[in-house]
């Protein structure tokens, strides 16, 4: 049972630096955490939870929320999850205040949520694959791609709701058919309570409801965010959440670092290195000098404590929006796990 109660405030928050998968400087919630029963995702900590009954604040002055937070810097994350999207439109209304603000924002829906009417380039729409309804997510890319929306894909890592090959490749098929332009996977932990509503949700057999309790999930995890991606690869889309800010500018910089730090790190590859990129692009994020400006005078290695090989890759990144350790990186994650068990001995 859900209670929705209007004459809440917007909540906005502020982030010091990019995190994966969003890459938000500032969130904007116009409504209050829980908004679905029995599992409810919160997708700024990433966290799935379980409850009967929830009571969901709606704000009354979301379309005001933007002009009066001089603070909140772009890119913007518009979290409009949830099905009182679809009745009350609050995510909606901040979307269109962003807009006319001429701030880019990636609003998220989910597939009990509603499209926006709105097509700007100032605005990406990611859908979230939850509640994992092929159906529902097919309708919304139809109705996204149908007004000209920017709008993208988004799979939470739910085992086992979400981490089923056949349903995966559905979902990177209605990416590839309705024009998607990105499909990422997002790991959500899963407490053990959850787990079990969800395993008995999707009739699992007794083998695969022991490992949901006898591990953390963390190999299943990773290994769907990488089948994920190497779909994506395979149907021509992008495998990020793509940073609404220009590429000189300095926090796609640090985006790009965290990505690819976030991504050796999760495959346990080279992870010291992993972690110093991780620094270095909460460096980079905190510079008040353009980044771009620096590498114009001198070498960005003159930037303490930043690495010469990360300060080279930077540089390449600047001059191209790539560089041969970030594409490299890319390639080694996306791996199917249908590979991984044909190649099993």
């Amino acid at each position: 049972m859900i209670v929705y109660r209007k004459g809440g405030s917007v909540r906005l928050l502020r982030h010091t630096s990019p995190d994966p998968p969003f890459w938000a400087a500032g969130t904007v919630l116009p409504y209050s955490t829980r908004r679905s029963t029995p599992v409810q995702v919160d997708w700024v900590n990433l966290v799935a939870s379980g409850s009967e009954i929830e009571q969901v604040e709606i704000a009354d002055d979301a379309g005001e929320s933007i002009a009066r937070a001089p603070y909140l810097h772009p890119p913007l994350l518009l979290d409009a999850t949830g099905a009182a999207e679809s009745v009350y439109r609050r995510g909606e209304q901040v979307a269109r205040a962003a807009v006319a603000a001429g701030l880019p924002i990636l609003e998220l829906i989910t597939t009990d949520g509603a499209v926006p009417e709105i097509a700007d380039d100032r605005l990406t729409l990611a859908i979230a694959f939850w509640p994992p309804e092929p159906g529902a997510l097919d309708q919304a890319a139809l109705a996204a791609g149908r007004i000209g929306a920017r709008f993208g894909i988004v799979v939470p890592v739910i085992p086992p709701s979400t981490t089923e090959l056949s349903l995966l490749t559905e979902v990177a098929a209605i990416a590839a058919a309705r024009g998607a332009r990105f499909l990422a996977a997002v790991p959500v932990d899963v407490d053990p309570a959850v787990r079990r509503i969800l395993a008995e949700a999707g009739r699992v057999d007794e083998e695969e409801f022991s490992s949901l309790f006898e591990s953390d999930l963390e190999l299943l995890t990773v290994a769907t965010e990488r089948h994920v991606a190497a779909l994506a690869q395979e149907n021509g889309i992008p495998d990020l959440v793509p940073v609404a800010l220009p590429r000189p500018s300095n926090w796609a910089a640090a985006s790009a670092l965290a990505s690819t730090g976030n991504r050796m790190i999760r495959m346990n590859r080279d992870v010291e290195l992993g972690w110093e990129i991780l620094r270095a692009s909460r460096t980079i994020s905190a510079l008040s000098k353009p980044l771009a400006r620096i590498a114009d005078a001198a070498s960005l290695s003159i930037i303490d404590p930043l690495d010469p090989l990360i300060a080279g890759a930077l540089e390449e990144w600047l001059e191209s929006g790539r560089s041969a350790l970030m594409d490299e990186i890319d390639r080694a994650w996306r791996l199917r796990r249908d590979y991984l068990v044909a190649s099993a001995p």
